[in-house]
């Protein structure tokens, strides 16, 4: 009984571990975007700009 319940609670761990990668690579990823979108956002505003 103890033992399924440590494989359990261990199993527990792993997927939350994982959970926390994927929300820190996803956050990561978002940055990483917002990057690509800012630069391209003030290029378009000068554009509109000189018009």
């Amino acid at each position: 009984m103890k033992r399924s319940w440590k494989w359990q609670h261990r199993k527990m761990k792993e997927r939350h571990h994982a959970a926390k990668r994927y929300v820190q690579s996803s956050r990561r990823n978002i940055h990483a975007s917002i990057r690509i979108v800012q630069p391209m956002r003030l290029f378009n505003d000068n554009r509109l700009s000189e018009q």
